[in-house]
């Protein structure tokens, strides 16, 4: 994939946002995992938990092969 400069500011600031998001609600449902009245309350945090925790990785890395397709890019230009 190719992006131009506008769209790749876009695209990491939206990253950002979600990873700031996830990884709020990651603290959030480790900070309640205590408190959980009963297994079902447990079992959901620890489901949000776990898919918070893939969703965060897969956007890291897709940010991480943007930039460095960036660098690429930019490497062939100059």
């Amino acid at each position: 994939m190719k992006f131009n400069n506008n769209q790749i500011k876009i695209i990491e600031n939206l990253i950002n946002d979600r990873v700031f998001y996830l990884r709020e609600n990651i603290g959030y449902c480790q900070n309640y995992l205590p408190d959980c009245r009963n297994n079902h309350e447990l079992e959901e945090n620890k489901k949000a938990i776990t898919t918070s925790t893939k969703e965060l990785n897969s956007l890291i890395e897709f940010k991480s092969y943007i930039l460095s397709n960036q660098e690429l890019t930019l490497k062939w230009i100059f």
